[in-house]
Order: C-alpha cells, then sequence, then structure tokens
C-alpha cells in the first residue's frame, strides 16, 4: 500500500531522487547546493539530511546495492564535458573510502527486491547488458538490443 507523499525538505536545490536506503528509512538523492553534483540521504521521518559524497567532482545517480552494504554512483571531473567517460565507484553506506569498479560509459541500476544490479553499456550499434557485482564489478553478459 503507498503512503502519502512528501516533499525532501531542505534549501531550494534541484533534488533528483535515485533510491532508498535497504530499511527504506531514507531516500538517496542527488542536488546541487554548491554548483556541482552532489549525493544527499535524508531520513523520511525526521527530515534529516546527511551528506554522503561532496567535493571538487561531480558525484551522481547514488543507488544502494540490494544487500545494503554499498552505495554505488558515478564520479566525474567537475569540468568534464558530457559523454565523457565517467567512473562507477562503490563505498560502505556506513562509511569508509570509496574504490573505483570501472569506468566508461554505462548506466546502472540495483533492484532490492530481486537481489541484482544490472549495467548497460552501449557498444557501437547495440546495447549490452551486464550482471553488476559492488565489489567485483561486470559479470556474465547479457542479450544485446
Amino acid at each position: 500500500m503507498l503512503g502519502a507523499s512528501q516533499l525532501l525538505r531542505g534549501e531550494n536545490w534541484d533534488r533528483w531522487p535515485k533510491g532508498w536506503t535497504r530499511d527504506s528509512e531514507a531516500v538517496i538523492y542527488d542536488s546541487n547546493p554548491r554548483g556541482r553534483w552532489e549525493i544527499f540521504k535524508q531520513d523520511l521521518q525526521t527530515h534529516q539530511t546527511q551528506s554522503l559524497l561532496s567535493g571538487s567532482d561531480n558525484y551522481r545517480d547514488g543507488v544502494v546495492s540490494p544487500d545494503g552494504q554499498w552505495l554505488l554512483f558515478t564520479q566525474n571531473p567537475s569540468g568534464a564535458s558530457k559523454g565523457e567517460s565517467a567512473r562507477l565507484m562503490r563505498m560502505p553506506m556506513n562509511g569508509g573510502p570509496a574504490t573505483s569498479v570501472l569506468s566508461g560509459e554505462f548506466s546502472y541500476d540495483c533492484a532490492s527486491q530481486a537481489d541484482v544490479c544490472v549495467i548497460a553499456e552501449d557498444s557501437k550499434d547495440r546495447r549490452i547488458f551486464s550482471s553488476l557485482d559492488p565489489v567485483k564489478g561486470r559479470e556474465s553478459e547479457g542479450r544485446a538490443t
């Protein structure tokens, strides 16, 4: 059953919700309060916002791995042009250093109910889907469209 919708509260910045924490108590979102993209977590009960990633680079597309252990995200230099290779990174949800998983041009997502992460990469005239392990990186390749 869906509950009542509520606004992500705080300052007047752009906010792009990307996912939920494993316990569904908080939402993960991208925002640009300082002119570059950062990743935040907002508790749905207290509306308290926590910065998960900020710095001189752009950090976007934060999603929590199905086991709830990792935050996956993309990192680009702040001066990078659209289409320039990004790095897929991971960091522990409870804090710690970020580690590179892979780089290139890709999109990805994780489905906690299905316990799977998938990465899509364009190669010439087709799109290649692969399983994505937050620790090992790209795994088995699937069908291309």
